[in-house]
């Protein structure tokens, strides 16, 4: 087993005194949220009370979708504003989180086939969604 400790007394003391430092700081920590879950769970309670039996505090209501989110199944080709005009940048699956929201001056939904053809090109993919990995591309 990897032992990273010292074998001497005193740096055993000074890192023990320092666990504990942290350890006791945890639990203030720990109480200090338990009090503010408590706040918070009472104004939720009056919350619903003066609200009537219309609200339910047990279903948190879920956000609105945005109409103009990218769909799940799909690629985003994020475009990149040269002196020129707009040249593909980079490819994103079309429901990654870093793909900007389609527009005429960001991103602009495409194809398999289309997606493809810009990554043999040298477009460079998403590091964090990788399409050329989900279309079998080997860079």
């Amino acid at each position: 087993m990897f032992d990273i400790l010292p074998p001497d007394i005193e740096p055993l003391q000074v890192i023990m005194a320092h666990l504990r430092r942290q350890q006791s700081e945890a639990e203030t920590i720990k109480t200090y949220l338990d009090v503010q879950i408590d706040l918070v769970e009472r104004r939720m309670a009056a919350a619903v009370q003066e609200a009537g039996p219309r609200s339910s505090p047990a279903a948190p209501s879920s956000p609105p979708e945005d109409p103009a989110a990218p769909p799940l199944e799909g690629w985003a080709v994020e475009w990149r504003r040269t002196p020129e005009g707009g040249v593909p940048y980079r490819v994103h699956a079309a429901a990654c989180i870093f793909a900007p929201k389609p527009g005429p001056k960001r991103a602009k939904l495409i194809d398999d086939q289309n997606a493809r053809e810009l990554l043999v090109n040298g477009v460079e993919p998403c590091n964090q969604c990788s399409p050329d990995v989900s279309l079998g591309i080997d860079l």
